[in-house]
């Protein structure tokens, strides 16, 4: 399918941005800076945790705006966001179902679940 090979391209490309950029992922924020700065107060205790994932999420990262505070209280969802990504990033782009991250508790659990999924396959997802 032609969508697979966009979004892996564009993941690529994105991921080559952050080496050239001396390794740094900041600047693959820049397009996003509108959303990060209004919440840098809530969302800077992650971004040490979150900085070296981000050529994995930036590619995602406008299907998970609105839910990315909520995620902010759980550390070990946010140090593992690539495993995550790599196991159900698909799940952001199927109709309705991505609102799931709003119920009760949803963050809690996928924050568990970091525990018990394993790394190796994930990152020959990635």
């Amino acid at each position: 399918s032609g969508g697979d090979g966009e979004a892996t391209s564009s993941r690529d490309g994105e991921a080559g941005a952050a080496e050239k950029a001396g390794g740094s992922p900041l600047p693959l924020l820049l397009p996003h800076i509108d959303f990060v700065v209004p919440r840098l107060p809530e969302l800077a205790p992650m971004l040490p945790r979150v900085l070296p994932h981000m050529p994995y999420i930036i590619p995602h990262l406008e299907r998970l705006k609105p839910y990315i505070l909520r995620f902010v209280r759980h550390p070990r969802a946010t140090e593992n966001a690539d495993v995550l990504l790599a196991y159900f990033g698909w799940v952001l782009y199927l109709p309705g179902v991505p609102r799931l991250l709003m119920l009760p508790g949803v963050p809690r659990l996928v924050a568990a679940m970091t525990a018990v999924l394993p790394r190796w396959p994930a990152r020959r997802l990635l």
